[in-house]
């Protein structure tokens, strides 16, 4: 019995070698693995993210076949460009691929533990959503492994905002401002600390534009007023269509707290204001329909939002425009 058990140990043991690559594969595995990440590396800086996430998928199984595990390194970039691609749920898969086995570059774990917060935050639907204290426990542990990770300090921040524990996001924001540098992310968190309803409503973003009719018209200014952004083009058939219902809208709601303005690439003869855009304002509002209705409420919180033309969809606009006006004379 002992001998067979010898002979078996022995067996599993010249498989284990046999399967073990040799020095020079593994040299020549190494080199591939390098290329991949340095590929996705050059693919995301082109922003070809479909492209960088299978050059760092491929990098991932060179690493599992040299190794028999994960990479953090490669999941990392995984991880980046599915975030520019805005799918969530597969940020946490990678991030939990890579935090699979112990990590030594703690910097790089601490980068993981930011991502996979980052994208529990985006999923988070109510305050008391679980995904929330789980994104608060990953900035965390991403703060106490690097002091080099001013972002996590400004998304436990935002993150502890969302579940109405304003007091301590606050606190969370003015110690990311103590450590951070001039930014856009630095600029938010004082909007934030001064407002920090801001990390529970969608706020339009700050706009400026002068009208064809030499009128500035900025975020501030509208302040007080519902608000219909109609993004357009006199080449957009549906467009054209809509122009009636709209123009009705208009004159139905004159002499009230409400304004249309219209956001197009071209000119056209209508008596509310109009803006020539460059593309600027419609990358600003993520906008890439046309139509596109976005309602700002007196607040210039973004209240409805829609995309394409349809009888439904006008009806839908008439109603969401006297819900905010009646909410806002409710305020007085």
């Amino acid at each position: 019995m002992r001998a067979l058990l010898s002979i078996v140990v022995v067996s599993i043991l010249a498989a284990a070698v046999a399967l073990r690559p040799s020095p020079a594969a593994a040299q020549s595995g190494e080199a591939a693995y390098a290329e991949a990440m340095r590929k996705g590396d050059e693919l995301l800086m082109r922003r070809e993210y479909m492209q960088a996430l299978q050059s760092f998928r491929r990098a991932d199984a060179l690493h599992g076949a040299l190794h028999d595990r994960t990479s953090a390194e490669a999941n990392l970039g995984m991880a980046r460009a599915l975030r520019a691609l805005k799918l969530h749920k597969d940020v946490v898969q990678a991030c939990d691929a890579g935090l699979k086995y112990p990590i030594a570059d703690k910097r790089l774990e601490a980068n993981l533990r930011n991502f996979r917060g980052e994208a529990l935050l985006a999923l988070a639907t109510t305050a008391d959503d679980p995904k929330l204290k789980d994104a608060e426990a990953d900035f965390r542990a991403s703060i106490a492994l690097s002091d080099a990770m001013p972002t996590a300090r400004y998304n436990l921040g935002l993150a502890l905002l969302k579940q109405r524990r304003d007091d301590d996001g606050v606190q969370a924001l003015k110690a990311y401002l103590d450590v951070s540098g001039p930014s856009t992310d630095a600029e938010e968190a004082r909007r934030l600390i001064e407002n920090p309803r801001r990390a529970r409503e969608t706020y339009a973003p700050d706009f400026s534009i002068r009208t064809l009719e030499g009128k500035t018209l900025t975020l501030d200014t509208v302040k007080g007023k519902t608000v219909v952004l109609d993004f357009w083009g006199t080449w957009c058939a549906p467009c054209v269509k809509a122009t009636p219902d709209l123009v009705r809208l208009n004159k139905k709601f004159a002499g009230q707290p409400f304004v249309m303005i219209g956001i197009s690439s071209d000119k056209d003869d209508l008596n509310w204001p109009q803006y020539l855009d460059d593309g600027s304002v419609q990358r600003l509002f993520n906008v890439s329909t046309f139509p596109t209705y976005v309602l700002l409420d007196a607040e210039g919180i973004v209240r409805f939002r829609h995309s394409g033309e349809s009888a439904a969809s006008e009806r839908r606009l008439e109603e969401e425009i006297r819900k905010n006006l009646s909410a806002g004379a409710a305020r007085q």
